[in-house]
């Protein structure tokens, strides 16, 4: 497969097509790509490690009160640096709480929601009671 890259802006080639009809099956250079576990794999005690910082918190619950819509990383609100900010979101995916897709050139961020409540029933209602 022949794949042509936008060279009119050199440090933006994320916009890709193939030459055939065929669609694109493989990885954009350039563009991130997120693993999540399998909600199979989520354990209680992970969980909970990762809610035990108060920036994590802090991420669940605005994340909470977005009621269901993606947030971009920087909606959130914290008073750290870019790459803490990166961690955190990094633990809190690791540990099967959150999911992150790319939209753009933007990292949008969701609760796993319906699946933490099918899992560990009760668990976010006790997250955003403890304001």
């Amino acid at each position: 497969m022949h794949i042509e890259l936008n060279t009119a802006f050199p440090a933006r080639q994320k916009l890709i097509r193939p030459l055939s009809n065929q669609p694109f099956r493989g990885t954009v250079p350039g563009v991130k790509h997120y693993t999540h576990p399998a909600m199979s794999e989520v354990t209680l005690p992970a969980i909970m490690q990762a809610l035990a910082d108060p920036c994590r918190l802090a991420i669940v619950r605005d994340l909470q009160q977005a009621g269901g819509r993606a947030l971009a990383c920087n909606e959130v609100r914290l008073e750290v640096s870019k790459a803490t900010r990166s961690h955190h979101f990094e633990v809190l995916r690791s540990a099967g709480i959150i999911f992150t897709e790319m939209e753009g050139t933007k990292c949008m961020t969701s609760l796993r929601r319906r699946e933490l409540n099918k899992r560990f029933p009760g668990l976010l209602k006790l997250v955003s009671a403890g304001k």
